[in-house]
């Protein structure tokens, strides 16, 4: 039944509760069941079939109203009728099952902890209409919702892949979610089928994924077209940095994203359009509700359930008007994620969710927030189009199978004596090589410690913290292996070290030191030591080096001659040569002040270019700083023009960035990718005086959140 009617019907019966009679729908109903199934000898096979097939949809429909019906009963009157009504549910379905879903949403705001929400996946066979994909969520008393929690945190619960007995729990379903008997125990009813039917998490290989534009009932759809929507996706027009491209980078080729093939039913490769028959401004419409009116909608429109031959299932709607907070969200171990407004474009939010998918969990930062790691997408990620060349940290590195023949561990020694190793680290963007990317430390628990080197270059250089640093990562539970919540602890400079206390419940620390940072070797290395224990704790005060140095260097170089010529000969021949003439007659004075406008703004830092009076950072980090005269490269200042006004008094053009640059004709046009103002050339930033993320995003300019400016 379609679930609008089945709505419909629900809304009609709770509207004249007083007036139905459940006793005559029950009866109905019992009249249907008792019509005898033995036909006469003389009845055709045709006649049969044509009765089973009239009872069938009889009951079928009937059982539906009955379950209205019973859905609107106070909870007094259901406390005499539910056993009964419940009895004929699983009468009529044997067991329904359904998979036991864990969505995640990513909030806006990275102090908010959004926790894991717990979910019924449906198949076409169990759906309670039919639907293939649909999914709601679970409410049960809050025992039974910790239940839920501490399972999937004990790895009982897999996500994706346990199941659920919702029939023999006699759980209700009310159109909106799925409602658990109370005295049901949880742990009675979570299976693991020994064949999953789905591969999930999938890493490695071709990806075919599809990208569902979804449009509402008034016409309400975020304002790109397919064309566009898909080249943010899959690059086909060119996109430099999107969801594919960044994939494939951080997983050194390992992984490709192709269009998923919607056989002919697509607007673009990869991208299929839909349109639900919701209002989704109505505040009684949730996210459930208009997920899976589309998901629906997908359905009907392939002719296929989802996920159907596709590995993930991306869906965009034009903004969230109830329960909002969140950029996307989307599910553990699953096919399925959801945005809304502008996120979807965002690269950063786009690996972030996929990230999930793949079965990665947050990641936290020094301050213990959830997920405030900006060195890890499954931190809080970059808010931006074409800025999102950042990749996961050292725990999800080790977790996600892409250097894997990259990897070493370090354990105690059995006989708990001492023990010290030296690694060469490396950057994810200069694997594959002879050095590991990863070191797990082996803590004899369930939250081992993961050190990497945060090299801030290819498919990592926009890194958003501790660049071209050691970082130190330890997660929750699952050893790395599963999913689990990670937190950074620390990232070292070189020469700073991290204790961990008591490491392996030895007795004796583990102390991480960064030795050497060399960014000039090919590939940059770090030189990390690892030193359990204190081997030779009384040998550096005994040895001779602390008593030699202080006795013969402090006599040598005062009687010697080197202390004495270079004062006699630097003085000398440096003011009597043309350097000392020229630089102050010349150079100093003059070439300075021509020297600095005259600067590449292509060679400026980004600090020296948000400073600059000459120059605009175009993008934001490691981003290209550009001339505001619309020039490519040496520049002069710009002329007279304040901030803001055009440099005509009119549109503030560098407000917009390229995709959502006026092309009306008016005072602002494309040049390139930058939004420039028609009378003056220049490109002024109305970005960088914002200072909250969601009027950032609105004006269409780009949020880096670990640093919390606006480009």
């Amino acid at each position: 039944m379609n679930p609008r009617r089945f709505s419909s019907i629900t809304t009609t019966y709770t509207q004249k509760r007083e007036s139905v009679s459940y006793t005559l729908i029950k009866s109905s109903l019992l009249s249907t069941e008792t019509q005898t199934t033995q036909s006469p000898p003389n009845e055709s096979t045709q006649t049969k079939t044509e009765k089973a097939s009239k009872m069938f949809f009889q009951k079928s429909a009937l059982s539906l109203l009955y379950a209205a019906a019973a859905m609107t009963l106070l909870p007094e009157e259901a406390a005499g009728a539910g056993s009964n009504l419940r009895n004929k549910s699983r009468r009529l379905k044997k067991s329904t099952k359904c998979t036991i879903a864990v969505a995640v949403e990513l909030r806006l705001d990275p102090t908010v902890d959004p926790g894991e929400q717990f979910e019924c996946e449906f198949d076409e066979i169990n759906s309670p209409n039919g639907v293939g994909g649909q999914i709601y969520p679970i409410k049960g008393n809050p025992s039974q919702m910790a239940e839920f929690k501490k399972m999937f945190n004990n790895g009982l619960i897999k996500p994706g892949a346990s199941e659920l007995e919702v029939g023999e729990m006699e759980a209700m379903y009310d159109g909106t979610a799925v409602i658990l008997n109370p005295n049901a125990n949880v742990p009675d009813h979570v299976t693991l089928p020994e064949q999953a039917g789905r591969r999930l998490a999938v890493t490695k290989g071709e990806k075919p994924i599809l990208f569902v534009r979804v449009t509402d009932v008034n016409g309400l759809v975020y304002p790109h077209s397919a064309a566009v929507m898909g080249d943010n996706v899959f690059g086909t027009l060119g996109d430099p940095v999107n969801l594919k491209s960044q994939l494939f980078d951080c997983s050194h080729g390992q992984l490709e994203v192709i269009p998923g093939d919607a056989y002919g039913k697509e607007t673009v490769p990869g991208v299929l359009d839909v349109t639900i028959d919701l209002d989704i401004t109505n505040s009684a419409n949730d996210r459930y509700i208009i997920h899976n009116a589309a998901s629906a909608a997908a359905v009907a429109k392939l002719g296929f359930s989802l996920p159907g031959p596709y590995q993930q299932v991306m869906f965009s709607v034009e903004k969230c008007y109830t329960g909002c907070g969140w950029a996307a969200y989307a599910y553990i171990n699953s096919w399925m994620s959801v945005y809304q407004a502008q996120y979807y474009y965002m690269t950063g939010v786009q690996v972030h969710e996929l990230g999930h998918n793949f079965n990665l969990a947050h990641s936290g930062g020094l301050d213990g927030a959830t997920y405030t790691d900006h060195t890890c997408m499954m931190g809080n990620p970059l808010y931006s189009d074409d800025v999102g060349k950042m990749c996961y940290n050292p725990a999800k590195n080790w977790q996600i199978g892409w250097y894997d023949d990259r990897k070493d561990t370090f354990a105690p020694p059995a006989d708990g004596g001492y023990s010290s190793n030296t690694y060469r680290l490396v950057g994810i963007a200069d694997y594959p090589n002879n050095h590991p990317v990863v070191v797990k430390l082996e803590t004899g628990t369930t939250n081992d410690y993961f050190v990497g080197f945060n090299r801030a270059t290819g498919a990592n250089e926009q890194n958003d913290e501790a660049d071209n640093e050691v970082t130190i990562i330890t997660v929750t539970s699952g050893v790395g292996t599963q999913y689990s919540q990670s937190f950074l602890k620390a990232h070292l400079v070189q020469g700073e070290s991290y204790t961990i206390t008591n490491f392996y419940n030895s007795g004796k620390d583990l102390v991480v030191t960064a030795n050497t940072i060399d960014l000039d070797a090919n590939p940059a290395v770090a030189t990390v030591s690892l030193q359990l224990g204190d081997v030779t704790p009384t040998d550096p005060p005994t040895t001779a080096p602390p008593t030699n140095p202080p006795t013969a260097p402090p006599t040598a170089p005062p009687t010697a001659a080197p202390p004495t010529n270079p004062p006699t000969r630097a003085p000398t021949a440096a003011p009597t040569t043309a350097p000392p003439t020229n630089a102050p007659t010349a150079a100093p004075p003059t070439n300075p002040p021509t020297a600095a406008p005259t600067q590449s703004c292509s060679t400026m830092d980004d600090a020296t270019c948000r400073s600059s009076a000459w120059c605009t950072l175009s993008g934001g980090k490691t981003k290209t700083c550009n001339s505001v005269d619309g020039g490519g490269g040496e520049t002069t200042p710009p002329p007279t023009a304040s901030p803001g006004d055009g440099g005509g008094g009119g549109t503030d053009c560098g407000a917009f960035n390229w995709k959502s640059c006026p092309t009306d004709g008016g005072e602002c046009s494309l040049s390139g990718k930058s939004c420039v103002s028609s009378t003056s050339g220049m490109v002024l930033d109305g970005c960088s005086s914002i200072s909250d993320l969601q009027t950032c995003l609105d004006s269409g300019c780009s949020w880096n959140n670990g640093q919390k400016y606006c480009f």
